[in-house]
């Protein structure tokens, strides 16, 4: 995989394109404390692109590009805390890591539900109070983190997943009785 790293200084808050060679990239993993927009150049390879890492904690919505990017396996988003999630809608048909870790979500957002090839889906460190239906559709789902949410119940449809067989969810809210339940049904110690 031919890749390109950006790490922007403190203080920078736009990407010079000029200085990178991304014609042939196959991933970009970018990192800036305060770029709160990331416009990329029209030839910019979105056809070519299989994982996009973003940790930037100022960006106010996700790149444009990422909509394009249809062979896209591996999206890890991370520390994007003033991204609103519902507003987007995105066909990722082969998307098989999903990483939206300590952004404040509070809900799952929808546009999960037609991510039928994800295998992993990470989403600790979020707000995230109660688990939607629709994840009981991810049929090829092989791991899930659910860390340091505020989950006070687990869907029992978890357990009917055919694939999964590593689910983590430390450091949520669950009382004594949930433990209990979540000890005997799925099998795991919290």
């Amino acid at each position: 995989m031919s890749s390109l790293v950006i790490k922007l200084r403190k203080g920078v808050t736009e990407i010079n394109w000029d200085k990178y060679d991304y014609h042939f990239i196959t991933r970009v993993e970018i990192f800036s404390n305060d770029l709160a927009a990331i416009n990329c150049p029209t030839d910019f390879p979105t056809d070519r692109i299989k994982s996009v890492e973003l940790n930037c904690p100022a960006l106010k919505k996700l790149p444009s590009f990422l909509g394009s990017c249809l062979r896209l396996e591996i999206l890890k988003i991370k520390n994007c805390v003033q991204i609103n999630f519902d507003n987007h809608e995105y066909d990722f048909d082969v998307l098989k890591t999903l990483q939206l870790a300590n952004l404040e979500l509070k809900e799952v957002p929808k546009w999960l539900a037609i991510c039928h090839e994800l295998e992993t889906l990470d989403l600790q460190g979020n707000a995230i109070c109660e688990l939607p239906d629709f994840l009981k559709e991810l049929k090829a789902i092989r791991r899930i983190n659910l860390d340091h949410n505020r989950l006070t119940h687990l869907p029992n449809f978890l357990k009917d997943l055919p694939k999964l067989n590593h689910l983590s969810v430390d450091g949520n809210q669950f009382d004594e009785d949930e433990v209990l339940r979540i000890n005997q049904v799925f099998k795991i110690t919290i």
